[in-house]
């Protein structure tokens, strides 16, 4: 699989970045062309994340069941490197921070201050990170609509205003670069 655009020069990144996963069934065909884009990147001088920005635990039918158990181990299974919060994640209810917690990866939360949520070490969220592409730093950050009418009622969110976010979020990640 060809990763690398003809006219790149030094090392590139590719973003392979799916969201809005509902069903199961989708992520071995992601898994399959994830290990066919990795398998030729050394060669082609290539970094290649996988990020999943959201909606991927819910509305699933089995996570009404699980609370998005199955989705978040076939995240792990893929592997998806980077996640952050939609608003379905919040349809699963308390079991969300067990789910935060279970995944591989790293979960960015740039702007959700309510609740809070923490890795599998007990550490905050990050709010963004820094992948390093040969002698350039490419930020991520991981943002949420402060529509908060489309979460799930009683979720109680504290989500600061997107632009807000990513301005604050961008000095930080300035300052730690």
């Amino acid at each position: 699989v060809q990763c690398r655009p003809r006219a790149a020069v030094g090392e590139v990144l590719r973003i392979v970045t799916v969201n809005d996963v509902y069903k199961l069934d989708n992520y071995p065909d992601l898994a399959g062309f994830l290990r066919a884009v990795r398998a030729t990147a050394a060669a082609q001088r290539c970094r290649v994340i996988c990020t999943l920005p959201g909606d991927f635990l819910s509305p699933c039918v089995i996570s009404s069941i699980d609370g998005g158990k199955a989705m978040g181990d076939a995240l792990n299974t893929v592997p998806v490197d980077y996640v952050c919060f939609g608003n379905h994640e919040f349809d699963v209810g308390p079991s969300i921070s067990r789910r935060v917690k279970a995944f591989s990866g790293k979960w960015l939360n740039s702007n959700i201050s309510e609740p809070a949520f923490e890795d599998a070490a007990g550490a905050p969220l990050p709010a963004f990170d820094i992948v390093e592409v040969g002698d350039k730093a490419v930020v991520l950050g991981g943002f949420a609509t402060d529509t908060l009418d489309i979460y799930r009622p009683g979720s109680n969110l504290v989500i600061e205003r997107p632009a807000t976010a990513m301005a604050r979020v961008w000095a930080a990640a300035c300052a730690a670069c």
